[in-house]
C-alpha cells in the first residue's frame, strides 16, 4: 500500500490534495470498522449523524467566516445554495465578529427586494428583526417554505446528469431492455439525493434565525456566537 501510494509524485501537485483527503478519509473509515469490529472501541448509534453534523459546521463555518480557504467551485456551490448574495453572506460574517456592515452594498441589493427597508445604522442589526438580513419582511416559516421549493429545484440539476449520465454511457442495453425500471431507479436516486441537499440547506441556513430568534448574538455571546 505504500509503495501504491507513492504513484502520487506522478500527479501535478496542484491536483493532488483531493486524492489525499479521499484516500485517509477511506482509510480512517477503514480503520475505525476494524477497530469496532475486533471490540476496541463501540459503535455509536448515528455516530455517522454526527460526523456529518460536525463536518458541516466545519464547511458552513469555512463559507461563512474564512470564505477564501474554500475550493473557489464549492464556495460558489455553497452561495448559489444559499440562495443570498455575498453580500448578504459577508454581513452575517461580519454581526457575529461585531464589525459594521457595508450599508452601501447592502443596501443596494435590499432594493431589490419588495419586502426590505434600507438600513441606515451598520451597528445596530442585533436590534433588529432575527431574520431582517437573510429574509427582510418574511415570517420564518414563510421564507423556510420558500427557500425548501427553490432549493428542490436547484438541487434536481445537479443530481440528474449524476445518475442519468452513466446509464447512458455504460448501461445503454439496460434502458433499451428494461425502461420503466431503469427510468424509475434514476428518478428515485435524483429525488433522493435531491430531497437531502434540499433538507440539508434548509437547516442550515434557516437556522440561523432560529438561532438569532434564541439570542444568541453578538451583544448576548460575543464572538462565541460563531461556534454556533
Amino acid at each position: 500500500g505504500a509503495a501504491a501510494g507513492s504513484s502520487l509524485m506522478w500527479i501535478p501537485h496542484a491536483k493532488r490534495w483531493p486524492i489525499v483527503l479521499f484516500m485517509l478519509v477511506r482509510s480512517l473509515e477503514l480503520q475505525a470498522k476494524i477497530l469496532v469490529a475486533n471490540g476496541v472501541i463501540p459503535a455509536v448509534k448515528n455516530g455517522d449523524v454526527m460526523l456529518m453534523s460536525f463536518a458541516s459546521a466545519s464547511m458552513l463555518h469555512s463559507w461563512l467566516f474564512a470564505n477564501p480557504t474554500l475550493d473557489r467551485s464549492y464556495s460558489g456551490f455553497l452561495t448559489k445554495q444559499s440562495q443570498v448574495p455575498p453580500i448578504v453572506r459577508e454581513s452575517l460574517a461580519r454581526m457575529y465578529q461585531g464589525l459594521p456592515l457595508d450599508l452601501d452594498r447592502l443596501n443596494a441589493s435590499r432594493a431589490k427586494l419588495a419586502t426590505a427597508k434600507p438600513l441606515t445604522d451598520p451597528l445596530n442589526y442585533d436590534d433588529l428583526a432575527p431574520g431582517e438580513i437573510l429574509h427582510p419582511g418574511l415570517s420564518l416559516p414563510r421564507y423556510a417554505v420558500k427557500f425548501f421549493l427553490r432549493a428542490l429545484s436547484l438541487a434536481v440539476p445537479v443530481y440528474l446528469p449524476v445518475f442519468s449520465v452513466p446509464i447512458l454511457l455504460f448501461y445503454p442495453n439496460t434502458l433499451i431492455k428494461r425502461p420503466v425500471q431503469t427510468t424509475t431507479r434514476v428518478l428515485q436516486g435524483v429525488m433522493r439525493s435531491s430531497f437531502f441537499l434540499t433538507m440539508y440547506v434548509t437547516m442550515g441556513f434557516n437556522s440561523v434565525t432560529v438561532m438569532r430568534s434564541l439570542g444568541l448574538n453578538y451583544k448576548n455571546t460575543g464572538s462565541f456566537g460563531q461556534v454556533f
